[in-house]
């Protein structure tokens, strides 16, 4: 199978444009409703029916993309990545794209499916209540899936992931389904199988072995999703610890998502990461009594530091790293994909941790050449001799 080059080639323009300006530039289509009066004639009436007609077939006529792929490796939540997400995602749907694949469980999907059709948020207030407290359930999500709503109203949605709510949302499109009689059905036997997969996978008590678990059968449900549908091209949003062929999953036990789909899939595959956002300001740090530039990226994921951290934020401390190079490690490490934007070696970063309590600490980490380990790379935490 051939990917389709010109499809890629207006992917590949979208996400220049994006990097270029680093605005949206969604347009709604709003069609325009013919109404006519006692005096209006008929052939104003045929017209009229007949551009109404020819617009509809250009739809049904247009010709459907080669199948593929596109992963768009995120940070959940975050709004400047999902207008660029949606942007991407309205250029692939008026070249005929309808299938979007998420890091979401089966029911979810479907549920989402069904709201799609509905006319109220019935459905939507209940994914979000069963759901909160997560890094989907946000503001920013709620809007993104209501513009893909308003403006794609054809999306299909795919979810791929296990079932982590298997006591609430998984269970309740079981029963839901039951009771419409399809216990028989493709349906029903996929939804409890994703239940199986989370109840697997949350027996762990170590979060790499969770990981791995889930990994593995994320990949698995990736496949079986995407050869159900072999001729069409597909988009799909996944967290950043999934989506870079070139790194371990979370935990390092087992490839990550992206790396077993490349191996299958080749060059079918094509990926945009989508979690590199823009500097907000450049500020100025004083380190060891030396005065330095630095970008701030603003507050990132509080959650990696524990439940009492509420703030997390983040500078790039510029042309520090040989003042730093020589200073005692921490032996405390994180994986480049941990943040928010590309990471080169010889670098310097800072991280002020605040607490529930008022307290805060800072952190300083710098990009070493070869701290590579099992083919993920770690920033590596040094210790100022102040």
């Amino acid at each position: 199978m051939k990917t389709n080059k010109r499809l890629m080639a207006l992917i590949l323009a979208v996400i220049l444009m994006l990097c270029a300006c680093g605005k949206t530039n969604t347009t709604a289509r709003n069609d325009e409703n013919v109404i006519a009066n006692e005096d209006t004639n008929t052939d104003e009436i045929n017209q009229n029916e007949e551009e109404d007609y020819v617009e509809e077939d250009s739809e049904d006529d247009r010709v459907k993309p080669d199948p593929g792929i596109l992963i768009c490796g995120e940070y959940h939540s975050v709004k400047q990545l999902c207008e660029r997400e949606l942007n991407i995602w309205g250029e692939l749907y008026a070249n005929g794209v309808r299938h979007l694949f998420m890091e979401h469980s089966y029911a979810f999907a479907q549920y989402l499916n069904e709201w799609m059709r509905a006319d109220n948020d019935e459905i939507l207030n209940m994914l979000f209540e069963k759901t909160a407290g997560t890094a989907g359930s946000s503001q920013v999500t709620w809007d993104f899936f209501h513009k893909i709503k308003s403006d794609y109203p054809k999306t299909i949605f795919h979810g791929t992931d296990i079932e982590h709510q298997f006591q609430t949302i998984g269970a309740m499109y079981l029963k839901k389904l039951e009771e419409e009689g399809k216990k028989d059905t493709e349906a029903y036997q996929i939804c409890r199988e994703r239940i199986e997969q989370g109840k697997q996978a949350y027996k762990y008590d170590d979060k790499a072995s969770f990981y791995a678990c889930r990994e593995k059968y994320m990949i698995e449900n990736f496949i079986k999703e995407y050869d159900s549908i072999p001729d069409e091209f597909v988009m799909g949003i996944y967290g950043a610890a999934h989506t870079d062929p070139a790194d371990k999953a979370p935990g390092g036990l087992c490839d990550s998502m992206a790396f077993s789909l490349k191996e299958k899939y080749g060059d079918l595959l094509q990926f945009e990461y989508m979690w590199y956002i823009d500097p907000i300001r450049t500020d100025k740090i004083t380190v060891c009594g030396k005065e330095y530039d630095a970008t701030y990226f603003g507050n990132d994921l509080p959650e990696l530091w524990g439940n009492k951290c509420i703030s997390w934020e983040v500078w790039r401390i510029e042309n520090a790293y040989d003042d730093f190079k020589d200073k005692p490690d921490a032996d405390n490490w994180l994986q480049y994909n941990t943040f928010r934007t590309t990471i080169e070696l010889g670098q310097v970063f800072m991280f002020r941790v605040t607490y529930s309590d008022g307290t805060f600490e800072e952190h300083y980490y710098r990009s070493d050449e070869g701290q590579v380990y099992d083919g993920v790379r770690y920033m590596v935490e040094f210790l100022l001799d102040e």
